[in-house]
Formats: structure tokens, C-alpha cells, sequence
């Protein structure tokens, strides 16, 4: 699913699934409306399973979670966010990624699992948003586990 630069809002009420994704599963560049997920299910094989650059309305994840391998499973850049999600689940690649000018919360309730890591598992970078995590489970990284500069 990709969403380019909208003014309106995209709203989803009822449970968004994409699955055996092999590029990115949602895919949210610029735009100034607001994007909502009531609830949402991502399982990637390859590339990145949340992406949102450059976005000035909110993205709001009311409940969720993402299974990515070979990539990023949550990647937030310049992005105003409301993010609740049950679990993230990454291989071979990074869990989280929030990094520019982000504000807001990213939320993961339950369980963050990082197998096979490459550079960061969870990198957080600049920008002013709370991240908040439950467990969290990091295990043969190739880089650091967890990664947090310049963050306010």
C-alpha cells in the first residue's frame, strides 16, 4: 500500500493484513492529511514492513503487529506519529528505525524480537518522540542492539 503526499485523511476502521510482501508493506511518503490503522497486520519477506517519510499529518496505529525479515520492520523518518503496536518481530534486519525530525509515540506493548540483526536493531535518532517498549529480545546482532543519539 502506498500513499503519496495526500491532503485528505486515510482512515481504515477495520483490520488492515498484508502479507508475503516482498518490497514494503505500507509505504506512507509526505502528505499533510492524517493516516489511521484501527488495526493492523504486516508480514514481510524482504524490505520494510511501516515506512512513513515526511509526513505532517498524524499516523495513528490504534493496535497491531509487524513481522518483517530481511529489512526494517518499522521505519519512521520525519514523522508525526501515534503508534501502538503488540509486537514487532524482525530477522536478519532492524526491528525499529525513527529518525529526522519524528514526534510523537511508538509504542510496542508486548514483545520486541530481533533475530540476525544487521547495523542497529533499534536505532533512534534526532527528533522528539517517545519510544516505549515491553520486552525486548535482541539476540546475534551484527551491530549494536540498541542505538539512541540526539534524541529529546
Amino acid at each position: 500500500m502506498l500513499l503519496v503526499n495526500n491532503a485528505a485523511n486515510f482512515n481504515v476502521t477495520g483490520a488492515t493484513a498484508v502479507s508475503n510482501n516482498a518490497t514494503v508493506g505500507i509505504d506512507v511518503q509526505g502528505g499533510s492529511g492524517n493516516v489511521t490503522f484501527n488495526s493492523l497486520s504486516l508480514t514481510n519477506t524482504s524490505g520494510t514492513g511501516l515506512k512513513s517519510n515526511g509526513l505532517t499529518g498524524l499516523l495513528t496505529v490504534a493496535s497491531g503487529t509487524i513481522t518483517n525479515a530481511n529489512g526494517t520492520a518499522v521505519d519512521l523518518n520525519d514523522t508525526f506519529m501515534n503508534v501502538n503496536l503488540n509486537s514487532v518481530t524482525a530477522t536478519n534486519g532492524s526491528a525499529l528505525r525513527v529518525t529526522g525530525n519524528s514526534t510523537g509515540t511508538l509504542a510496542v506493548s508486548g514483545t520486541t524480537k530481533v533475530t540476525n540483526g544487521l547495523a542497529e536493531s533499534i536505532y533512534v535518532s534526532g527528533g522528539n518522540t517517545d519510544v516505549l517498549l515491553g520486552a525486548v529480545n535482541i539476540a546475534n546482532t551484527a551491530g549494536t542492539g540498541i542505538y539512541v543519539h540526539d534524541s529529546t
